[in-house]
């Protein structure tokens, strides 16, 4: 039986990756990479990626509430200095048990049949998951970030729902759920350094 064996929440903030404060950003780099030993540790060989778009791939004309991909997959899509947009390894399988899991839950999940993700999804796939394809990456994005919002509530709910996915899932399938940025866009630059 399928089970998640770890959880990270993590910034995302593409300032970043431009900070010329080289201690702070050297700092989060060295964060991310203690999360990718931890992935490989405890022999994770799936990661949810739960992030939010920024109106890089969706405008405000066409915001989806939720939305996963089940093809292939790269990024981020957005050029970020030292972070490739370079492919991420994907299970196509799995990313469709989980669209309809949650169909058959009441989410009504939008899906994208190959994604070019963004910096939400890109910056922890790259650099907090094994560089070797070993731990294959379903993005889900919320609409957390812009205009309309997910109710805390619905987004409660949909987590519930992916642990449910996830424990009655066949197979020996051992998951990790990152959630990327909401924690601050100012973590490790030189406004709160610390």
């Amino acid at each position: 039986m399928a089970k998640i064996v770890g959880g990270y929440t993590m910034p995302h903030d593409p300032l970043l990756f431009i900070n010329p404060q080289k201690k702070e950003r050297d700092h989060l780099l060295a964060a991310y990479s203690q999360i990718r030993g931890k992935v490989q540790a405890l022999g994770a060989t799936k990661a949810i990626i739960f992030g939010a778009d920024h109106y890089i791939l969706f405008s405000p004309r066409c915001l989806p509430q939720f939305l996963i991909a089940t093809g292939e997959l790269h990024g981020p899509i957005d050029r970020l200095p030292g972070v490739a947009n370079a492919p991420i390894a994907s299970d196509p399988g799995f990313a469709s048990y989980l669209v309809n899991y949650a169909h058959e839950s009441g989410f009504d999940v939008s899906v994208a049949r190959d994604l070019g993700v963004d910096h939400a999804i890109g910056v922890p796939a790259q650099l907090a998951l094994p560089t070797d394809g070993s731990v294959q990456t379903v993005p889900v994005y919320m609409a957390s970030g812009v205009e309309p919002y997910v109710r805390l509530q619905r987004a409660f709910d949909f987590g519930k729902m992916i642990g449910d996915a996830v424990a009655g899932m066949p197979g020996d399938e051992r998951v990790v759920l990152i959630g990327s940025g909401g924690i601050s866009h100012w973590v490790g630059t030189g406004r709160h350094a610390g």
